[in-house]
Parts: structure tokens; sequence; C-alpha cells
């Protein structure tokens, strides 16, 4: 290169130029969250796979970084959940090194034994926190929602077929309890 100052003089001088290019992380940014939420409800009495088969709720959501990089995906369960019925798994699918966007998904699946307990419309919600992290330092959280929706069990059905497991009580009050 030769470098002038742009004078009117004829002065100039040959030098070698070191350029020195400095880049940033960029974070990574979610890009579509439309399937953050599912609802997962008991099967009804009398489904063939009552209390045996599993349910399941899934969704997706994008994202992007402009730095070219492998992402890793964590989850953690909300503390304030009441319950920690399931389990919840997710992997980073398509990954924003491939082209600047990448696509996460997640799979959440219950037995609907563990749901038979909940009364016909009852619901639970449980919340789960994923962090996407580009291995440089920086990330973000996406809140996936997962509602657990409970079906009608009449008193006569599974595990309560037998009637000679009824269990009767007779208390008095005022009196000391003794159990049978």
């Amino acid at each position: 290169y030769t470098v002038s100052d742009d004078a009117l003089t004829s002065l100039n001088s040959d030098a070698e130029l070191a350029f020195t290019i400095t880049g940033t992380n960029d974070a990574p940014l979610l890009l579509d969250a439309t399937e953050v939420s599912a609802t997962v409800t008991e099967l009804e009495d009398g489904d063939p796979s009552e209390l045996t088969d599993y349910l399941t709720g899934s969704g997706s959501f994008t994202f992007e970084d402009v730095d070219l990089e492998t992402h890793t995906v964590s989850v953690q369960a909300v503390a304030s959940n009441a319950t920690g019925l399931g389990d919840f798994d997710v992997t980073v699918t398509e990954d924003a090194s491939a082209g600047g966007s990448g696509l996460v998904q997640w799979n959440f699946t219950v037995v609907d034994a563990d749901l038979d307990y909940l009364e016909d419309e009852e619901s639970l919600t449980q919340d789960y926190i994923i962090t996407v992290s580009d291995g440089q330092g920086s990330s973000f959280d996406q809140t996936v929602t997962v509602t657990l929706v409970g079906s009608y069990d009449s008193p006569n059905s599974a595990p309560y077929l037998d009637s000679t497991d009824v269990v009767y009580q007779h208390v008095v009050v005022g009196e000391p309890f003794t159990e049978t």
C-alpha cells in the first residue's frame, strides 16, 4: 500500500501497514416463540390405554446468531411449580452455525396414571426455562408452559374396581381414635 497525506507536496513514503480487526460476540436472539406451550389431558375412564399410555406435548422455537457458533441448551423447572410430574427434554435440532438461524425442539411426557388424581377439568401448570447458550458467554431464556388437565374418574374406575377395597372409618368427636 502507498500512503499519502493528500498534501500538495511531493513528499511520500512507503510503509508496511498492519490492520487488526477484533470481533465481538453477538448474543443469540429469539426469533419465533409460537410453540412454547402445550396442554396434556388425562385419558377418559374406559379408554383402553387409561393409566398406561404416555401422554405427550411438544413444541419448538427458532433463534438466530450472526456468529456462526455451536449452541447448547439446558432446561430447569421453575421452582414455583406445584408438582414435578413427567419428563421434559430439549434439543437443538438445527443449529445457527449452519446459516445464522437455529431450531430448538422440546418434548414433555407423562404417564396417564400420574394424572389420575386430578378431578375433571382440574388443571396444573408446570413451567420450564430453556436456556440457549452460544458457548461464548451469551445466552437467552425461553419459558415453556405445560398445562396438565384431569378428566372424570368414576368411583368404580381403576384402581377401585373391587368393592371389597372400600375402607370405612367411624370417628366420634371427643373420643380417642383407634384404627381397627
